[in-house]
């Protein structure tokens, strides 16, 4: 195989080698204007794209449509190589994800051409997470799979406090925070889904483990209700819904809590530990409105955090708060 001197290159020429983004030359022209429409608020949430046959440095639009991943599936050929991306929904955010598919009738040197233009195409998309298609015919596992896929790379992309992923687990130190709480946390934040509270401890038999204790969609009475024991650390996430009524006119707007509730039976060396790791477990569950801190869940009371959260929610707060609980809203007082 043949080498490149590096020492041969002039100047001028070594520096376009190390700082200028070399490509493969393929053309995504005609896809900027579907893609844009596919990241946009537009119904259209999936495209697909397969080589011009004139052209093989050139992509052209294969099909669009608005029925997400399951859609996109439909459009797949087994005598072509395409590209496609769709949008999902995660943690009550939307988000984008590549695929690539290489049929079973694509000859050797189409095949070689994916190989040099994926990553290309991939940065065109700019996806948080990315994957190759190998088999539709079995489109409910192929969705499991894919959204499996779609929840690990997605963890791997956001910013986190020094964490690592080790075995479904991210890592600080020697503190493990398995998979499943991020699970439940994005539970909570999905918007189609009942869930509106999640409590975390240490697991009372490995004191290095994060544990779920419970989970639920009954409010926050249901929630200080768990975390009952004063001889526990806690970390919560829960549901808020700012209800606002003005002039008859009724808007309703989620708010996130996180808090700590070291008990008064906490010994000091774990109350200590939990000051520490409380970064790590909110890295985890991130996003919250409001961060706090209670030496018990009764100081959770509706009245209190709703005191909270009109403290922060400065000129535009609503009036009231929504606990989950089927009490309806806690008014507060207008400034």
């Amino acid at each position: 195989m043949a080498t490149r001197n590096l020492g041969t290159m002039s100047d001028s020429v070594l520096q376009d080698y190390h700082t200028r983004r070399h490509t493969s030359g393929l053309n995504t022209e005609e896809l900027e204007a579907p893609l844009a429409l596919v990241h946009s608020t537009s119904r259209i949430n999936w495209l697909t794209a397969r080589y011009d046959p004139d052209d093989s440095q050139r992509l052209q639009l294969l099909a669009t449509g608005e029925g997400g991943f399951e859609e996109l599936l439909g459009s797949l050929d087994d005598n072509l190589v395409i590209y496609g991306c769709f949008m999902f929904a995660a943690a009550n955010q939307v988000k984008c994800a590549f695929v690539s598919w290489v049929g079973e009738g694509v000859s050797g040197l189409e095949r070689a051409r994916v190989s040099m233009h994926r990553s290309d195409m991939q940065a065109f998309v700019q996806p948080v997470a990315s994957f190759d298609i190998q088999e539709r015919e079995v489109p409910a596992a192929l969705s499991a799979a894919v959204k499996a896929s779609i929840a690990t790379q997605a963890r791997l992309a956001r910013p986190r406090h020094a964490l690592s992923c080790v075995h479904r687990h991210y890592v600080y130190g020697e503190l493990r925070i398995p998979f499943e709480a991020e699970d439940g946390w994005m539970r909570v934040r999905e918007t189609s889904l009942p869930q509106n509270w999640l409590l975390l401890s240490y697991s009372r038999a490995d004191p290095d483990l994060v544990e779920i204790v419970g989970e639920g969609d009954d409010g926050l009475a249901a929630l200080r209700a768990a975390a009952c024991d004063s001889g526990r650390v806690y970390w919560a996430f829960f549901l808020v819904v700012g209800v606002d009524t003005r002039r008859g006119v009724v808007s309703r707007r989620p708010k996130y809590v996180f808090a700590t509730v070291g008990g008064a039976e906490v010994d000091v060396r774990t109350r200590t530990r939990a000051l520490l790791h409380t970064g790590a477990v909110g890295a985890v569950l991130q996003e919250a409105h409001l961060h706090c801190e209670v030496e018990s869940a009764e100081e959770l009371s509706d009245a209190a955090v709703a005191a909270r959260l009109a403290q922060i929610g400065g000129a535009h707060r609503p009036n009231g708060y929504d606990f989950g609980d089927g009490g309806g809203a806690v008014r507060v007082e207008e400034e």
